[in-house]
C-alpha cells in the first residue's frame, strides 16, 4: 500500500504547487 501513499503525496504536491501558481498569479494580476 506505499505506492498508494506515495501517488496520494504526489497528487497533494502537485496540487499545491498548482494553488500556490494560481495564488500569485492573481496577486500579481490584482
Amino acid at each position: 500500500m506505499r505506492t498508494v501513499e506515495y501517488h496520494a503525496a504526489n497528487i497533494l504536491t502537485k496540487l499545491e504547487l498548482k494553488s500556490r501558481r494560481q495564488l500569485r498569479q492573481a496577486l500579481t494580476t490584482t
